[in-house]
């Protein structure tokens, strides 16, 4: 048996997407963004940053979303897929100019309550 090494980089950008499409829009972009070139530009593609789901991400994943991720891709993201635990933190972290729909998962009526009505 041949003992050949094959790199992540030597596959075909059409491979990597299907492999990548079988990981949710915020694993790709947490990463693959920064990384390199190539690897970063994938991840910065419509499809990954257009949709985002937060809802499931441990609170150290959170951290870097707010503080380095979420302000290169602001203006991509059009939906964006939330829980209750870190609505302001991912909320206040940079302005989403096209985010026009919010999914809200683990919400309490009266917690949403209080983001809707509340100052």
């Amino acid at each position: 048996m041949n003992n050949q090494t094959v790199n992540l980089l030597d596959l075909p950008d059409e491979l990597l997407l299907i492999i990548f499409n079988k990981l949710g829009s915020a694993d790709v972009v947490y990463s693959l963004l920064n990384s390199t070139q190539r690897l970063d530009q994938i991840a910065r593609s419509l499809d990954y940053t257009k949709a985002i789901n937060l809802s499931a991400i441990d609170s150290n994943k959170i951290h870097r979303f707010c503080v380095e991720l979420l302000p290169q891709i602001h203006d991509r993201i059009q939906v964006m897929t939330l829980e209750s635990g870190s609505i302001e933190r991912i909320l206040f972290a940079a302005q989403f100019p096209n985010l026009n729909s919010i999914v809200f998962v683990g919400f309490s009526p009266d917690v949403l309550l209080y983001y809707f009505t509340s100052k």
